[in-house]
């Protein structure tokens, strides 16, 4: 009986600890998708209404879906500090926003707009908006696509190791 017990640990311990891998492709599909939302929101009240950067970002922290809203609202925060420029406090909100999930070519997208956020007029820097929200909607059809095909793999490798571990103690 306890040797059953144990088996049946086994294989579900493996099928969650496989499970924790979907559950994070999850996270950064709902991250992406929220900051490319945050970024084509930023990109009309920048160049529609000449919202300032500083009011914009506080703006519009509270009406984007997490974890686009800790970013905006974390950026804000440092801006009113006044003791980095606009790229400083970029960076640093980037790098304090745990659930954010990117991986380095998509933090290097939103790196690199945060060094011409700040510079230049609302048409320059609407049009690196757009281009940052196109890279990241690059990135999110492509972890889509692969995420299906992951999720079923990781699903089945997960079951398996776990019903292997299971004969080996039986």
């Amino acid at each position: 009986m306890l040797r059953w017990f144990c088996a049946a640990t086994v294989v579900i311990s493996s099928l969650l600890l496989s499970m924790d891998r979907v559950f994070l492709g999850r996270q950064r599909i709902r991250s992406l998708r929220s900051l490319k939302e945050a970024l084509r929101t930023m990109a009309f009240e920048l160049e529609a209404l000449r919202t300032p950067l500083p009011e914009l970002l506080r703006g519009l922290a509270p009406r984007s879906a997490q974890p686009a809203a800790s970013l905006l609202a974390g950026a804000a925060v440092l801006l009113e500090r006044r003791e980095l420029s606009f790229s400083g406090a970029w960076n640093r909100a980037l790098e304090d926003t745990e659930p954010l999930c990117l991986l380095p070519e998509e933090r290097q997208a939103l790196e690199n707009l945060g060094a011409v956020l700040g510079r230049g007029g609302a048409a320059e820097q609407g049009e690196a908006l757009r281009r940052a929200e196109k890279q990241l909607e690059l990135f999110l059809d492509l972890e889509e696509k692969e995420r299906m095909k992951r999720n079923k793999v990781r699903a089945a490798l997960g079951a398996g190791a776990g019903v292997m571990l299971a004969i080996l103690l039986l």
